[in-house]
């Protein structure tokens, strides 16, 4: 079993921290003040849609911007029966249509991350099409910051033989946990927001932050 000697999650963040404005930080402190969501994302359109693999979602941040996420698994049963896998990506629209919109590192916006699928419901993630799910080339793992070896699992809690290029605390959220990766991103750089700038790709603060877990050195435990 790969492990982590410490959390390099939480490290990740403190240096990515440590590298913004004095007003970033008050702005992500104040965010995190309100704990539950609020109005990070609008409500697109309730359904009862069982998400599938392949699943290519939409979420609203603000009125008439859409980011793109992909469903990346379902069945995730390890503490959370019926949890799914899901990411988002920096490639926005003004308006719910699929377009050529596939999902790959280059546009990915954060780790993937697990979450109950009661989005759907909410009315806060809205599917929009499918694309085939072999296709998808994203190597992502989970780290088990609870345990002081910090082991590297996947999302059903098994071991994983390599270090995958995207790392996330394992655990399981809801729409609001959605809602704060967004929410971060747009208040550390709001110009995602921007139509009039396209994101390069690959996201460079996401690589900078896979870089610095990167770095961090692995053992077997």
């Amino acid at each position: 079993m790969l492990c982590f000697n410490e959390n390099v999650i939480r490290a990740a963040w403190q240096h990515r921290y440590s590298q913004l404005s004095q007003a970033v930080n008050e702005q992500l402190q104040e965010f995190k003040k309100r704990r539950g969501m609020t109005n990070e994302l609008l409500l697109i359109k309730r359904n009862n849609n069982i998400p599938q693999k392949g699943d290519i979602l939409l979420v609203e941040p603000r009125e008439g911007i859409y980011f793109y996420g992909c469903v990346l698994d379902t069945g995730v049963d390890f503490d959370w029966k019926g949890a799914i896998v899901i990411a988002l990506f920096t490639t926005k629209l003004g308006e719910i249509t699929l377009g050529d919109f596939f999902p790959s590192e280059d546009n990915l916006l954060a780790p993937p991350q697990i979450i109950m699928p009661f989005a759907w419901k909410q009315g806060y993630c809205y599917t929009i099409g499918n694309v085939d799910p072999s296709g998808i080339n994203i190597d992502y793992g989970f780290v088990d910051i609870v345990k002081v070896s910090a082991p590297i699992l996947d999302a059903r809690g098994q071991t994983i033989d390599h270090i995958p290029r995207h790392l996330r605390e394992l655990g399981c959220g809801g729409v609001g946990a959605v809602a704060a990766s967004l929410t971060r991103e747009l208040i550390i750089n709001p110009w995602l927001l921007d139509f009039d700038i396209k994101s390069p790709t690959p996201y460079p603060p996401l690589q900078e932050q896979t870089a610095y877990i990167h770095s961090f050195p692995v053992t077997e435990c």
